[in-house]
């Protein structure tokens, strides 16, 4: 390994050697940094319009559950599970509804490094689909998830999200790409935005997100979030839309 690969590493490897305060919490991308463990629940629904070589839309629902932890000094383990219904299928080609209810399931396990200021997290995923195909298929990735946090969840912090996130359905399926930027508390709120794009899909969008403590039922906290891009090919002609609400214990 030379050149930028190595650099890179050496890099990741230095901020997690500045990053062993023992004094401080911390878990994951998102929430307060008080915490070392998390769990989330969702629901969420769009529309997801396909582009690269396929030019379908899909309305879907969608829910979700993750959870992390921390589990001994900054070792951090987690585990996710996303179920995907889709409503119908419009084929944009022959201009006609094809009425296809296609299911789809992701399963993700993550293994790593959790720090006040440096989180990185990666690991397998399974991913099952019936879209496109006469019967549901499903298949273990070995490849694939990876999550970087850099900075304090309590102060201006940068994640990078590879083939995570929930809802997920208007990212490719799974393999969307999220560059996001997480704002200090603002009072109970705990706002983020950024870009996310799709691996072999010629989309492009904005994703924000808002987490406000205390607004759930019994002290959790409320979530939400949405995303908003289009086809780059067909700029404003092609939007796709998704929008989710959980809550966080």
């Amino acid at each position: 390994m030379t050149g930028r690969p190595r650099a890179v590493v050496s890099g990741l490897l230095l901020w997690a050697a500045l990053d062993l305060s023992p004094a401080a919490h911390a878990v994951g991308l998102d929430g307060p940094e008080s915490v070392d463990r998390r769990l989330t629940v969702s629901i969420g629904a769009g529309i997801d319009r396909v582009s690269g070589y396929g030019q379908d839309t899909y309305p879907f629902v969608e829910s979700s559950v993750s959870g992390e932890a921390v589990v001994w000094k900054r070792l951090v383990v987690g585990a996710a599970f996303t179920a995907r219904q889709d409503l119908d299928d419009y084929n944009d080609a022959l201009g006609r509804w094809q009425g296809d209810r296609s299911p789809g399931v992701a399963t993700q396990l993550l293994l790593g490094y959790d720090g006040p200021a440096f989180h990185v997290s990666l690991g397998p995923w399974l991913y099952g689909s019936k879209r496109d195909r006469p019967d549901f298929r499903a298949a273990i990735l070995p490849y694939g998830v990876l999550r970087l946090r850099f900075g304090h969840l309590d102060r201006w912090h940068f994640n990078v999200r590879i083939a995570d996130g929930a809802p997920f359905t208007a990212e490719g399926a799974g393999l969307g790409v999220r560059l996001m930027v997480g704002a200090p508390p603002w009072g109970r709120h705990r706002p983020s935005g950024g870009l996310y794009t799709s691996i072999g899909e010629k989309t492009l969008g904005l994703a924000l997100a808002d987490e406000v403590a205390g607004a759930g039922p019994r002290g959790t906290a409320l979530r939400w979030g949405a995303l908003l891009g289009t086809d780059l090919e067909r700029v404003g002609r092609r939007p796709e839309l998704a929008g989710f609400v959980g809550l966080v214990w």
